[in-house]
């Protein structure tokens, strides 16, 4: 395929439209998946916790005095580890969700059109706590970081859409813009009576408006269009034109350190034994 849009989100971790079809890919959700498991380890080491600074003589509502060292024990230090490795096992999920998720997108595409979202404010101002925590646990700018860095190595043109774009509130066939839509899943169109997906949507207008930013720059990679060709001609000729030879997606060559470190180890000298040593001070 030659261009694909990619709306990111909450629910679906990205939706993608290549101009004919969608699909779904979707969120791990790592931590609300292990989040039951993980206050239960909190709360069992607060109250470790709560015990150890009754046995030095301390407040347990009060803040830790400076300067005070709390004893750690043996349970105390289990409920710990399971805490890091519970962590360790969401961000494991997380990771091994996106990397598969934005190399599938790469391979697949030539032109990839994908929203810059304010991530931060996003997950600092915005919702009920619950929506801020799923925001940090779905790992929007980190799938649009693995998207651009891979999209380099692969020679693809990675697109990045202003914020401010309503790619979710613009109607995909007519360009109407419903200025009163809010969070509904399915919405219709009032100007020519479209039924809309509010993600396949976005994804669609992320595709067109990537394209015609292309062909404002200058000639597009996927469609070899001229400049002085419209939007809508240059979306039209990416439906239609024969499918792009994609460059299979492959790793950075990494150079391989194992001779300069042998050569290292053995221009090392060993140092003597104490043996050696007294023999060499004896003259021996």
């Amino acid at each position: 395929m030659a261009a694909v849009g990619v709306d990111a989100g909450l629910r679906v971790l990205a939706t993608v439209h290549d101009g004919e079809r969608a699909w779904l890919i979707p969120a791990p959700k790592a931590l609300t998946g292990r989040l039951a498991r993980l206050r239960r380890y909190q709360r069992r080491q607060s109250r470790q916790l709560a015990a150890q600074m009754r046995a030095q003589g301390l407040d347990p509502a009060k803040p830790c005095p400076k300067g005070v060292r709390l004893g750690v024990s043996r349970r105390r230090y289990r409920t710990r580890r399971r805490i890091a490795r519970e962590h360790a096992r969401i961000a494991d999920l997380r990771r091994d969700a996106l990397h598969r998720a934005s190399t599938g997108i790469v391979r697949e595409a030539q032109v990839i059109a994908i929203e810059g979202l304010r991530v931060k404010a996003m997950a600092r101002g915005m919702g009920r706590r619950a929506f801020r925590r799923g925001v940090a646990d779905a790992a929007l700018g980190e799938l649009r970081r693995q998207i651009t860095y891979k999209g380099a190595w692969a020679a693809r043109e990675v697109v990045l859409i202003d914020t401010f774009y309503a790619s979710s509130k613009t109607c995909s066939e007519c360009g109407a813009v419903n200025a009163a839509l809010k969070l509904q899943k399915h919405w219709q169109c009032l100007a020519c009576a479209a039924s809309h997906d509010r993600d396949v949507n976005a994804a669609k207008n992320l595709r067109a408006e990537g394209l015609r930013v292309l062909r404002m720059r200058g000639s597009s990679p996927a469609t070899g269009e001229r400049p002085e060709s419209d939007a809508r001609g240059v979306a039209c000729a990416a439906d239609a034109a024969p499918p792009v030879t994609v460059v299979p997606l492959q790793r950075r060559p990494t150079a391989n350190r194992e001779p300069a470190q042998s050569a290292a180890r053995r221009q090392t000298r060993r140092a003597p034994s104490g043996t050696a040593r007294r023999r060499v001070r004896a003259g021996l």
